[in-house]
């Protein structure tokens, strides 16, 4: 016997009191048509069937629920949510007790990934096994791109575990091996990472960046790589990083990295190593130590992979710092060594050991102080490399070594008094002597001078009240400052003391007025509160030499400040006795933020995060009116609805003035220009940089970065260029078409010297590409 409970068009509503491990549980059952079947217990959906049980709720146009074993089963277009899944499918079938089930052609979302597969079982909790499916991020239907595999076990925001995986495009088979690791989430997490695979002239076919990442522990982890080339071997690496202690005030935190390589071609070895640490000992002990070492000068060149490296490319230097400084006798003490090299000829300099010892600082009666300043070693050792070339061509090497120590204490005397309380004198008196042996000689040094200066500050507040301006603060600091040096003698064989019976070595008095432009600007955010923005500071000086009865050089200073979109420092001196100037400038410049305000549009800066929060299908948590509304006949507005596809917020697509709004230009000049008493004129060096990122329709960014020396005329204009890069960026969707311009050796713009790249890649996983090389041999 069975019993109709509700036949009606409209919603039927009903709930069932059951018994689960948990406790007591309510079952809610809606449809357009519920029927009931009393001697088997079973409960019938029909045409828009809802079933909640506890945090589970599945969705169908008809669904079977068992009360007795507590089975569902869910047919045409089933769909189920819960607390840590989400899943769309043909047919669910699904036990409500122990959570496990599996849904017919199922697919779902997690993270920024796509899963689908012909069975998709929910086995234990945050574990999914699917089988004969694939994972993407493209969400159309079918994706354009997919890893397939035959089993893929899919672990919540942890990793995808694939046997085997075979990268597809368009369902077409790419590339394959027998297993892999995809992580997926935001954690930390262990596994197999992207790699990228082509062809080039110099390496042959190459597989790079094969890397295995390994999380240790809360504290470490580790990357393993290896590149693989068919004319040039394999090059393995390894990085370590660690940070232990609290954030902030860690107890160790550092790096290491090394990789080699055993060149077959060429039959050179070739690597890198390089260590950053820094350790906290309880006892107030504080270790750093900064290695880096090289092979030889173009190893980075011919191999790096961050096209952002610029530094590194052009830097032929190398740096290592050692250093371990604690409290001695309650004073900071530091003992150091460093070693810097020059791989372009060989040269290095070698300091070990430093040794600098702090004395406290005397304060007596609120305004004299005694500095002694740190007491310091200095052992150095320098290997001079040469190359000269004879009038045959031929290179000669000249080899030079120099050994110093020098011992060194200064001692500093001041004080300090407000007059007026508008006015301040000081007096700085310098003492201090140094020593220094060198392969031949004995050299005693000593540094003593004699300061004094009165200054004060002039202040005055504008009402100016344009370009969000709430007022401009102008201050004036005018300070003039006596100073004297005396000769010195040598009291044989150690002290250098100051000699006032004779001749000074130095007197002279000195003039500078520095002035500062201050805003006041309404915080973001907030309208009740100011924040203050440094707009201009300007310092100039000039000087009167008492021994030769002149004047000094005028000079002059400009800085505008960071936080503004330009930033310059300019810096003039003039002499007025031989007519002579220089001037050397430096300034960048944030075009964007310059521009786009005046034509009404505004950098894209960090996006404050949206307070609706969404699952693994795209559906707003906490707004069961929309999940019912999404669910049921007619999807909301915001949401893009298709049985075809899993269900995401709608992107609304960009104009384009937003779109070009997020476009960066950036500026930098490097100039200088002095002349001589004779009215010639000579400039240092100039250099002009600019970088730029735009983004224009149709998907379409183009990045260029440009770096010329205009220091000398050049005979053809690719000379003038240091460094470059360019690419071209087409969206495709859930891909990317790039374009690429880079120089082949050196930073040559000589046509035969350019080397053009084209690839694709995937949007969310760039390291998975498809080049020029690859395609080219496979057509041959």
């Amino acid at each position: 016997m069975r019993e109709a409970v509700g036949r009606d068009s409209v919603d039927q509503d009903t709930a069932y009191q059951d018994t689960i491990r948990g406790g007591v549980s309510q079952v809610r059952f809606k449809a357009d048509t519920i029927i009931f079947y009393t001697d088997t217990k079973n409960v019938l959906l029909l045409h828009n069937g809802e079933v909640t049980y506890g945090d589970l709720t599945v969705y169908s146009d008809s669904i079977r629920f068992s009360t007795q074993k507590r089975l569902l089963s869910a047919f045409k277009g089933a769909k189920l949510r819960s607390s840590s899944d989400s899943l769309i499918g043909e047919q669910l079938d699904y036990a409500v007790e122990t959570q496990k089930g599996v849904m017919t052609e199922g697919r779902t979302q997690i993270e920024k990934g796509y899963f689908a597969g012909q069975g998709v079982w929910l086995v234990e909790e945050n574990t999914i096994h699917i089988t004969r499916g694939y994972y993407t991020t493209c969400e159309r239907y079918p994706p354009h791109y997919d890893f397939y595999g035959s089993e893929l076990k899919v672990i919540l925001n942890d990793m995808v575990i694939s046997r085997p995986i075979i990268l597809r495009v368009r369902r077409i088979p790419v590339l394959a091996a027998p297993f892999w690791y995809l992580p997926i989430g935001n954690k930390r997490k262990s596994g197999l990472m992207p790699f990228k695979f082509g062809h080039s002239d110099e390496e042959g076919w190459f597989t790079k960046m094969i890397r295995y990442y390994w999380v240790t522990n809360d504290y470490s982890d580790a990357l393993f790589s290896l590149d693989i080339f068919t004319r040039k071997g394999f090059r393995p690496g390894v990085l370590f990083q660690w940070r232990y202690g609290p954030r902030g005030a860690e107890y160790a935190a550092g790096r290491f990295s090394a990789n080699y390589i055993n060149e077959t071609d060429t039959r050179k070895q070739r690597w890198t190593l390089a260590l950053n640490n820094t350790s906290y000992i309880p006892d107030g002990t504080k270790i750093t130590a900064v290695i880096n070492f090289r092979s030889d000068q173009s190893y980075i060149i011919e191999y790096i992979e961050d096209e952002d490296s610029l530094t590194m490319l052009l830097d032929q230097r190398t740096r290592s710092d050692v250093s371990i400084s604690r409290k001695l006798l309650g004073r900071p003490t530091t003992i150091s060594a460093s070693r810097e090299d020059d791989l372009r000829t060989g040269s290095y300099t070698m300091t070990l050991p430093i040794f600098n010892f702090s004395w406290p600082t005397a304060t007596l009666w609120d305004f004299f102080t005694v500095n002694f300043g740190s007491f310091g070693v200095n052992n150095q050792y320098r290997h001079d490399v040469t190359q000269i070339i004879d009038t045959l061509g031929d290179t000669l090497e000249t080899i030079e070594d120099f050994r110093t120590t020098r011992f060194s204490q200064p001692l500093t005397l001041s004080w300090s008094y407000n007059l007026l309380g508008a006015y301040t004198f000081g007096q700085t008196w310098n003492a201090g002597q140094s020593l220094t042996w060198t392969q031949d000689s004995l050299i005693r040094e000593a540094d003593y001078s004699l300061s004094n200066s009165m200054g004060t500050e002039l202040s005055r507040i504008f009402g100016i009240y344009i370009l969000g301006m709430n007022g401009m603060l102008h201050s004036i600091r005018p300070t003039i400052t006596h100073t004297i040096t005396p000769a010195k003698g040598t009291i044989h064989p150690w002290l250098v003391y100051p000699r006032f019976d004779t001749t000074l070595a130095s007197h002279r008095v000195n003039l500078n007025i520095a002035q500062s432009l201050q805003a006041k600007f309404r915080a973001r955010g907030d309208t009740t509160r100011f924040r203050k923005q440094d707009l201009l500071t300007l310092s100039t000086g000039i000087g009167y030499n008492l021994l030769t009865d002149s004047l000094t050089p005028a000079t002059a200073t400009i800085y505008l400040p960071s936080g503004l979109p330009v930033q310059a420092n300019v810096n003039m001196s003039y002499n007025l006795y031989t007519d002579s100037f220089a001037l050397k400038t430096s300034a960048s410049a944030s075009v964007d933020k310059l521009l786009f305000p005046l034509f009404g549009l505004r950098e894209r800066g960090v996006v404050e995060e949206d307070t609706i929060a969404w699952d693994s299908l795209g559906i707003e948590r906490g707004d069961t009116a929309a999940f019912d509304s999404i669910m049921r006949l007619q999807p909301p507005d915001s949401m893009v609805i298709s049985e075809d596809s899993l269900y995401r917020p709608y992107e609304k697509k960009e104009t384009f003035l937003e779109r070009f709004s997020k476009s960066k230009l950036s500026l930098e000049n490097s100039w200088g220009i002095r002349s001589d008493s004779l009215g010639g004129v000579g400039k240092s060096d100039h250099m002009v940089s600019a970088r730029t990122q735009l983004f224009l329709p149709f998907e379409i960014e183009l990045n260029l970065s440009v770096a010329t020396n205009l220091t000398e005329p050049k005979a053809r204009w690719q000379d003038y260029i240091a460094s470059y890069n360019l690419s071209l960026v087409k969206g495709l969707h859930c891909w990317e078409a790039v374009f690429e311009v880079t120089p082949r050796d050196g930073l040559s713009m000589a046509p035969d010297n350019l080397e053009w790249n084209f690839y694709v890649r995937v949007k969310e996983l760039p390291d998975i590409q498809f080049g020029k090389g690859m395609l080219r041999q496979l057509g041959e």
